[in-house]
């Protein structure tokens, strides 16, 4: 990345002798910026993956472990329930 911000800082952009997204293009191609930035996606890509798995495999294991737990009130949940404590007041 800090040799990507070298190539742009030290590239001849101004004046706009030629469109922006030439520069830009010329830039990209003089470096191998896109097979960075690919590498880094994957790289965060493959972190949340391997949350995720973690995730689900705590959640699955906790679940085994209390079978008769209550679900976590997700957001849909807590609206109805002010939902229907907002129209037991109001009646």
């Amino acid at each position: 990345m800090k040799e990507l911000v070298k190539e742009f800082k030290t590239a001849q952009i101004f004046p706009l002798e030629e469109p922006i997204s030439e520069s830009i293009r010329r830039v990209l191609d003089n470096t191998d910026a896109d097979e960075i930035l690919l590498s880094h996606i994957q790289k965060v890509h493959d972190m949340v993956d391997s949350l995720h798995q973690k995730r689900k495999h705590t959640h699955e294991r906790l679940s085994k472990a209390f079978p008769n737990k209550k679900e976590a009130l997700t957001r849909t949940n807590i609206e109805a329930l002010f939902k229907t404590i907002h129209n037991h007041l109001h009646h």
